[in-house]
């Protein structure tokens, strides 16, 4: 975590591999009705935009080395165990992530959201589609806010997965 390498030669497979995944990607509903949805509900914020293939050719050791070192510090992380949590597994825990360099915090800047203009509904044709796929989306609370892990719950529960109770 604390000295991550890129070595080309491994990066280049991975980069492979992922842009293969992409164009099988491109041609399912599921994705491009979630590209259309962000894109509408987030207009140009970061949230909007999504990977063109040309981006996996952009993708070079140095800019995730330059990426990796300010944002993967233990200063922007938090740590949460779970389950049967003795102190010798404590005493491990802090025995090594305990042993991470703090570093610096990331100055997180806030993007702001421009209003959402034009035509609120979009229909993609995809003749050779075997399925189809819907999507509805729209601004709510911030990660910060103090609901939100209250509502991520109940759209979990009322629809936000394929096991919900609004499919069965």
């Amino acid at each position: 975590i604390e000295e991550s390498v890129y070595p080309e030669t491994e990066l280049k497979t991975v980069l492979t591999d992922r842009k293969h995944k992409f164009i099988v990607n491109q041609t399912k509903t599921a994705v491009l009705a979630n590209n259309a949805m962000h894109q509408m509900v987030y207009g140009a914020h970061p949230y909007g935009r999504h990977a063109e293939l040309i981006d996996y050719d952009r993708i070079t050791s140095k800019i995730l080395q330059d990426f990796h070192a300010p944002h993967y510090c233990a200063a922007n992380c938090r740590l949460m165990v779970a389950g049967y949590v003795t102190d010798q597994v404590m005493q491990a825990i802090e025995a090594t992530i305990g042993k991470i360099k703090i570093g610096a915090k990331c100055s997180l800047y806030e993007i702001p959201f421009e209003p959402i203009a034009g035509d609120k509904t979009q229909i993609i044709r995809r003749e050779e589609a075997v399925q189809s796929s819907l999507r509805m989306g729209l601004r709510t609370i911030k990660m910060d806010h103090p609901d939100y892990h209250k509502l991520n719950m109940l759209t979990m529960v009322l629809g936000g997965y394929f096991g919900s109770r609004l499919m069965t």
